[in-house]
């Protein structure tokens, strides 16, 4: 289990996957409500497994994604990133460089879904009642809002521009951006932000937020 205190069994991540395989490819994963009987009200634990359970709902047709799902799993990323956020110290968590690259690059990915689904020109009544309700969801502001808060949160661009000097980046880090899980998420916060500027077609703005990145010497970052 992961806890606050605990340490993430990274093969359960490792086997999500072929676990999906075997067993939930043309359906849903079981719900949280179901699990909690089984593995207790951990709040951490809950929100990385509805991570994974809305992705793969967003992965495969035959789950049939919905508006509440879209909604739901918006939520869910704004509950993640928020206990980050708003923490006074690191949070004790330990995930898989992987999977904090999989967050972020899922985040976007829904994003740009939800937006595609949303400038359709014709939906379901329920759909089109639900949207209304909801139309700060998956906005653009909230998305860049987070990976921006990311990003200070961890010090990564000052982080950045020591290493491109040979410096020790612990130096300017600060508590949050020693932290693995912070620094890596600041990391990949600034690759999310350069996709996002393209996808809404500002290249030059992109570029920008890769600025302090030296691509010859990031393997060893």
């Amino acid at each position: 289990m992961i806890t606050q205190l605990g340490t993430c069994p990274f093969s359960c991540y490792a086997r999500f996957p072929k676990l999906t395989e075997q067993y939930f490819i043309n359906t849903r994963w079981p719900s949280v409500e179901m699990i909690v009987p089984l593995v207790g009200d951990d709040r951490y634990f809950l929100m990385l497994y509805r991570e994974l359970y809305y992705r793969h709902i967003y992965a495969h047709n035959t789950t049939g994604l919905s508006v509440d799902d879209m909604r739901n799993s918006f939520a869910n990323y704004c509950s993640l990133f928020a206990e980050l956020l708003d923490a006074s110290k690191p949070l004790l968590l330990e995930l898989p460089c992987q999977w904090l690259w999989d967050i972020i690059d899922e985040f976007i990915y829904q994003f740009q879904k939800f937006t595609i689904f949303r400038s359709r020109s014709k939906h379901k009544p329920d759909e089109e009642a639900l949207l209304k309700e909801n139309h700060k969801v998956w906005s653009i502001h909230s998305v860049l809002n987070i990976l921006h808060k990311l990003v200070e949160k961890s010090n990564i661009n000052e982080q950045l521009q020591y290493y491109a000097t040979s410096s020790d980046p612990d130096l300017v880090a600060g508590e949050f951006g020693s932290c693995p899980v912070y620094k890596m998420l600041g990391f990949f916060s600034l690759i999310g932000l350069c996709r996002l500027h393209v996808l809404l077609g500002d290249y030059f703005k992109a570029l920008r937020f890769l600025k302090h990145i030296d691509l010859s010497r990031i393997v060893s970052f």
